[in-house]
Parts: C-alpha cells; sequence; structure tokens
C-alpha cells in the first residue's frame, strides 16, 4: 500500500516510483499492459494497451506530469483531438485520484498499489447518461 495518510491532498512523481516496469492483467478475459519508465524531469512516460498474442492490438500514450498547477495522469488515444488531462485530486484510502469532470468518459481515473505488489487501476464516470466503472488489475510481468 501507499505509505500515505487517507486524507493527503498532494503528490509529487515519487509517489508512483513504484509503477515503473512492464506490468500485465486481464480486463475480463482480454489481456491488457501497462509499461512505465522511471521519472525524467517533471514527467512518468507510459504506455497501455491490449495484447494480441505478443503483439499490441490497442495502446495509448500514457503520463504522469508535474505541472504548476499540480500533477496530471494524461493520456494520448489515436483519434482523440487531444490528449485527455486528469488532475490529481488527492489520496482516498491510499488510492490515488486523478479527475476530469468535464472529459467525455471517463471522468476519473483511480490508481492502487496492493501490498502484494500488483497494483489496481480503474475508470470510472458518466457514459451517454449512465454510470460506468471498468476495472483493471495488474502484476509485474514476468517476461513480455
Amino acid at each position: 500500500m501507499l505509505a500515505l495518510a487517507s486524507c493527503k491532498r498532494s503528490a509529487d512523481l515519487s509517489s508512483f516510483s513504484w509503477l515503473a516496469g512492464k506490468w500485465v492483467g486481464k480486463y475480463d478475459t482480454v489481456p491488457i499492459f501497462e509499461q512505465w519508465k522511471p521519472a525524467e524531469g517533471n514527467v512518468m512516460y507510459g504506455r497501455g494497451g491490449v495484447l494480441a498474442g505478443k503483439d499490441t492490438a490497442f495502446a495509448e500514450e500514457i503520463s504522469i506530469e508535474e505541472r504548476e498547477d499540480g500533477l496530471y495522469y494524461v493520456a494520448v488515444v489515436k483519434g482523440n483531438p487531444a490528449p485527455a488531462a486528469f488532475k490529481f485530486t488527492g489520496f482516498k484510502n491510499d488510492t490515488a485520484v486523478f479527475e476530469d469532470p468535464k472529459h467525455d468518459f471517463p471522468q476519473r481515473v483511480l490508481y492502487y498499489k496492493n501490498g502484494d505488489g500488483t497494483f489496481y487501476a480503474c475508470i470510472d464516470g458518466r457514459f451517454k447518461g449512465k454510470y460506468v466503472k471498468e476495472e483493471f488489475s495488474y502484476k509485474k510481468a514476468q517476461e513480455w
């Protein structure tokens, strides 16, 4: 677990250094991945997506960025007109919460480091008038 108070409102890139490396999981039965590099300056770069065998069927560029007005989780998805930037709003029960209430879907991105070395991510919000939640569990990749 993150060694942070449950109401902590501030963080920096070092709060997410544990993410560095390759992670794999499943969304329902679909193989998924995230791969993060250690922080370079004020940005931690990553990629996430869906695997088809050893090939990548879908990918998005992701990053966690320190900006003048705070920390952001940024996703660049091919075909979208602009990057989606979700501002860090704090830790809720040791879960990092990033939000953009004006984004179409999702409006929140959540990350939680489990004590067993795995991590949980979630996106949620309103989509076409209904609440939608998608959950992802990851473990460190033994091989890629």
